[in-house]
């Protein structure tokens, strides 16, 4: 929600928030709230006597915790919720300074230094919150991260970064997010322009009943020397169900689990991944299948299908009939027939994707995300056809052969398809540019599906266990280093063959086993590995987590397949 008026207050008074405001309040367990601050403390030394602000400081756990590792700091607190600073203000009495305000406001706190020069940042900023400011006004207000898609917390960590004294820490409790392609920009903010002392990845449940993970940012302001290097680590479930239950530290799970990256590294890749489950006895590995890797998506055309849930609610104007997809919370919408503005709450529903797959006049068949196995694929659904405000997208593409990647769920699954349906929001299609490329598809979706590139995908992204609605992305998939290989080439007719097989094995449903391992063969190939090489494969796949995606493709012998190279 953007709300571009703000009424005017003093530095005291109660902010005056809109109905059903989201402020993405995530409140700190004990802790974690100790742990963090016992980070800082490692860096500042127990006797630091400096400012230490919280932007965002709820109820003040964060704030009560430093207090406790560092006596002698001077606590500030700021938060939007006057109820939340009143809290902290009666929790922490005298030792603190807590006032109301939207710290958005103020991305330099140069502006205050009448009030405090902050030396560090403790914070654990809003997940998912509405802002009071429009984009515009954000950047205005000099938010490098405000472009595109961005997150409350990620504008809570730029201007706290940037309000820090010389050579100041912070310490950041974040969602995993983070990690998504769709932060590259604030991952690149962070990487480029500061030095990242600490990253770690505790997963989820830290917060009861928050679906979400959770990663732990520490960092110097100071720009980052070439030969850096990052402590980072990883809670394994075993090792974060001790920790929930009280029989492990988080400070003794990191000394157990801790490793260290050069940062240089996360600059050096394209999408800035902070890809902290590679270790240097992988990188040679993963450099060499990167090193095979092509622009694969500049030989496609790629989209996504309608922009619909698959139980295919929506919300009718009342004025003119148009419906809008029915949106996950409740919020304004502004009807694109003719420009209403209601509450979803008032509209009402109807729901045009039908469960029944018996052909009804004014439907057409639809597939979503759900109906994609590894190169398998039903049809579980069907959509009413012609309803005014929906964008079916290119009805031409919905009878092509092309191939479809699942977008929700753990792991790559995808297959290719003639069937003429329809798509939904979770599903990405690809076809090819030429007609020359037509073995193309089947190609992609043999490497894609192949038990080397998800080896490659669980080290690179670290998604190797179960979290709330996982996902990939396009630009995901974009990443990935498939190779685009030239007409003429080795590489040329090892693509061909890949597709013949795979061509093959769609037709059988993928229950071949045999020609699913003569597949993996062929990708080893591709990528000339070795039988040592698939040896690694297996031992990344089988340290995941028993999922059904890890524990079906880890039943194999690495030994036993025939890795082949086409003449």
């Amino acid at each position: 929600m953007l709300i571009t008026k703000l009424e005017r207050r003093t530095e005291d008074a109660a902010i005056s928030l809109p109905v059903s405001f989201e402020k993405g309040q995530v409140y700190t367990p004990r802790f974690l709230a100790t742990w963090v601050a016992v980070l800082l403390k490692e860096h500042l030394g127990e006797q630091w006597s400096g400012d230490l602000v919280d932007p965002a400081c709820g109820d003040g756990e964060l704030l009560d915790a430093a207090f406790e590792q560092l006596p002698a700091a001077k606590l500030f607190g700021m938060d939007i919720d006057a109820e939340a600073s009143q809290a902290a203000q009666t929790r922490l009495g005298g030792s603190a300074v807590i006032k109301t305000e939207d710290m958005l406001l103020s991305p330099s706190v140069k502006k205050r230094r009448q009030s405090f020069n902050p030396g560090a940042v403790i914070s654990n900023p809003p997940w998912g919150a509405d802002t009071l400011h429009s984009t515009g006004r954000l950047r205005t207000l000099g938010y490098s991260l405000a472009n595109g898609q961005f997150d409350s917390w990620s504008l809570f960590v730029e201007m706290s970064l940037k309000a820090l004294e010389g050579e100041g820490m912070a310490v950041f409790i974040l969602p995993d997010a983070i990690f998504s392609p769709e932060h590259a920009s604030t991952r690149s903010f962070i990487a480029e322009n500061y030095t990242v002392e600490m990253i770690a990845r505790l997963g989820e449940g830290i917060f009861k009943g928050v679906y979400r993970g959770t990663t732990v940012l520490l960092v110097r302001k100071s720009k980052p020397k070439l030969t850096h290097v990052v402590e980072v680590f990883r809670l394994s479930k075993t090792q974060r169900a001790a920790v929930l239950s009280g029989d492990l530290d988080l400070q003794d799970a990191r000394k157990n689990s801790s490793h260290q990256v050069r940062q240089s590294r996360f600059l050096s890749d394209r999408g800035c991944r902070w890809d902290i489950d590679v270790r240097k006895s992988d990188q040679n590995l993963l450099s060499r299948i990167e090193a095979s890797g092509g622009s694969w998506t500049d030989l496609v055309v790629s989209g996504r299908g309608v922009e619909l849930s698959k139980r295919g609610l929506v919300k009718v104007c009342r004025n003119c009939a148009y419906v809008t997809p029915a949106p996950t919370r409740p919020r304004e919408v502004t009807c694109q027939g003719c420009g209403l503005v209601a509450h979803s709450e008032q509209m009402a529903t109807q729901q045009i994707v039908d469960t029944d797959t018996k052909k009804q006049p004014g439907f057409m068949p639809l597939i979503v995300g759900e109906d994609i196995g590894r190169y398998a694929l039903s049809c579980s659904r069907q959509i009413k056809l012609n309803v005014p405000g929906i964008n079916y997208k290119s009805h031409e593409l919905y009878s092509q052969e092309r191939l479809l990647v699942r977008k929700t769920g753990v792991g790559l699954k995808a297959t290719v398809t003639k069937k003429t349906a329809a798509s939904n929001q979770v599903v990405f299609h690809y076809v090819p540019l030429t007609k020359e490329l037509n073995f193309f598809l089947y190609y992609v979706l043999g490497v894609l599906s192949s038990r080397v590139m998800f080896a490659y995908h669980l080290r690179k992204s670290g998604e190797n266990e179960w979290r709330s609605h996982p996902y990939v992305t396009p630009k995901t998939l974009k990443e990935l280093p498939i190779p685009a290989p030239k007409s003429g080439t080795q590489s040329w007719r090892q693509a061909v063959e890949i597709a013949s097989r795979v061509k093959r094995h769609v037709r059988n449903g993928g229950r071949n086993r045999k020609l699913d391992l003569e597949i993996e063969g062929l990708v080893a190939g591709l990528y000339d590995l070795n039988h040592s090489d698939l040896d690694w494969v297996k031992q990344v796949i089988c340290e995941a987590q028993s999922l059904e995606p890890m524990r079906a493709l880890s039943k194999f012998d690495s030994q036993s397949i025939k890795i082949e190279m086409v003449p």
